[in-house]
């Protein structure tokens, strides 16, 4: 195991606190009466579950970038209220938050003020604005 706590992410208590519940459920059925073959079945269904969830999670954004329109936008500022620093644009006279945090490293190049960008602009994100 290296120091790097980007390879260690799989080791973190959140991870450990799943496979502990998870043992301990299966641990439950297998004193009810429930088989192997029961509890890997279970499993199974779970991964399975999560696997079609991630899926239509997948459509519900593609769908959002297939009926966003492409607009033209300038950056004004960085918006400190939410849990991360996001940026905000003024698109058509109004000022938009950028749905996503914005990026850390090389704030000043990515972040020109009053440079005109493409910007992909969300059509239900449109009644939303600051």
């Amino acid at each position: 195991m290296t120091s790097d706590p980007e390879s260690a992410i799989i080791f973190s208590g959140d991870v450990m606190e799943f496979l502990l519940v998870f043992a301990l459920i299966a641990v439950i059925m297998l004193c009810i009466g429930f088989g192997l073959g029961d509890i890997l079945m279970m499993a199974l269904l779970i991964v399975a579950a999560l696997t079609a969830l991630i899926g239509v999670f997948f459509v519900f954004c593609l769908a959002l970038l297939i009926f966003s329109k492409k607009k033209r936008g300038v950056f004004v500022e960085f918006n400190d209220e939410g849990r991360f620093p996001c940026a905000v644009y003024d698109i058509d006279g109004r000022s938009v938050k950028n749905l996503f945090p914005c990026e850390m490293i090389m704030r000043d190049k990515l972040y020109i003020p009053g440079k005109e960008i493409k910007l992909l602009y969300l059509i239900c994100y449109q009644n939303m604005h600051i």
